[in-house]
């Protein structure tokens, strides 16, 4: 199992061209990351994606590529709306 924040210090320490921004909506996840040792180039932060989303439209902010990473991709038709895929908003 990876760390929390792994995969986007990974994203920023193979791309340090370009910053890289974690989102998680949860503060436990991101309160269990190991902040202090992320490189330069990347940011964690807590957010739901569609705010995120919308904030970063109105500031006109543009990304060379967004990823989106799910530890289970497959989430019980119940809980489909939590992801930012099944979201109405």
């Amino acid at each position: 199992m990876a760390t929390n924040g792994a995969t986007s210090r990974y994203l920023a320490a193979t791309h340090s061209d370009h910053f890289i921004i974690g989102i998680d909506q949860s503060i436990r996840w991101l309160e269990n990351s190991d902040n202090h040792q992320l490189p330069e180039n990347c940011l964690l932060l807590r957010s739901e994606y569609t705010n995120f989303w919308r904030f970063a439209e109105q500031a006109q902010w543009r990304f060379a590529k967004h990823i989106l990473l799910y530890s289970n991709p497959y989430p019980r038709p119940k809980h489909l709306q939590w992801r930012w895929h099944g979201d109405d908003a």
